[in-house]
């Protein structure tokens, strides 16, 4: 395989590390992703910007969120990122459920209000924004992580023994269909996606499995079920 060009030496994240003015040994790492249409700039420029243009900071996270992506991606190859002054608390939850507690905002439905922190899955090239209490989809219009992950007919799962997936619900403004189900804001709930990732399928005694390229640098695809 052909190596990069040297010209090529576009910036993807800027690590810094601060001691706060002390001589202290322990020193403060700081990793913030640098935005598409700024990574060609050198990296002492990209230093003027952090809090500015550089808001997404790239932290250790852990929460029931993580619990529901590690079954469709590698928790190492996971990245959360938290806006500037935003707690990297605010993702945190029970039971599994990907209504996430974000402090005292309102569910304003699929409106662009500020988001306080960014899952994203950089291999299947899909990001989740925490914004209103749901995880929004970046790459499917009006969609969020649907709070149940099960798809359940009846008493029944619809896939038994494969949890390899990802379940986008659809928000939709109500339009006189008062017989279809609302949420708490008196929105519509709309159609399910599916999301499975694509590769070749293998059974074993654990269950269903879809077995892909391991490396961190894959570019994987995502097969889309609605």
């Amino acid at each position: 395989m052909r190596e990069p060009h040297f010209r090529q030496h576009d910036v993807h994240f800027l690590l810094h590390w601060d001691t706060n003015g002390s001589t202290a040994e322990v020193v403060d790492y700081n990793c913030h992703r640098v935005p598409f249409e700024l990574q060609e700039k050198p990296w002492y420029e990209l230093l003027a910007l952090r809090g500015s243009s550089l808001r997404d900071q790239l932290v250790l996270h852990q929460s029931p969120v993580m619990g529901i992506l590690r079954k469709f991606e590698r928790k190492e190859f996971i990245h959360v990122y938290v806006r500037a002054l935003a707690s990297s608390n605010s993702a945190g939850g029970s039971g599994g459920n990907t209504e996430v507690q974000a402090g005292s905002s309102t569910d304003k439905g699929c409106g662009r209000t500020e988001h306080t922190m960014t899952f994203s899955l950089p291999r299947f090239s899909l990001e989740f924004e925490l914004r209103s209490g749901r995880l929004w989809s970046l790459e499917y219009a009006a969609s969020f992580l649907r709070p149940c992950q099960q798809l359940v007919a009846g008493d029944a799962y619809t896939l038994p023994g494969f949890a390899q997936y990802l379940v986008l619900q659809q928000h939709q403004a109500q339009q006189g269909q008062h017989d279809a189900p609302t949420g708490s804001a008196g929105s519509r709930l709309g159609c399910l996606r599916v999301l499975v990732p694509a590769g070749q399928v293998q059974r074993s005694t654990k269950g269903v499995a879809v077995v892909h390229d391991g490396s961190s640098g894959a570019r994987l695809e995502v097969s889309r079920v609605t």
